[in-house]
């Protein structure tokens, strides 16, 4: 649900500046993963998106749709230097 979140905000420019490549990419991962209802409304995100998008844009999206891998808590506490010595 948080990924399809981030694509209806992404779409929208709800709280972030509206981006259809990011809508595209966040709501196609929702839509890898949800089922019923919430993958439906994953799906006409991504349709929305897509409707506003270039050729170019639909493959930096679909780019990144492939590339993107969840983060450990290890590489977050690394990023953040969350219990690291000094």
């Amino acid at each position: 649900m948080g990924q399809l979140n981030l694509g209806l905000m992404y779409r929208d420019g709800d709280g972030v500046s509206t981006d259809y490549i990011q809508a595209h990419m966040w709501s196609n991962l929702a839509a890898s993963k949800l089922t019923g209802d919430r993958r439906k409304r994953a799906i006409d995100c991504r349709v929305y998106a897509r409707v506003n998008m270039t050729t170019e844009e639909v493959n930096e999206a679909q780019r990144l749709t492939t590339e993107w891998k969840p983060k450990t808590w290890e590489v977050i506490r690394q990023e953040l230097k969350i219990g690291l010595p000094e």
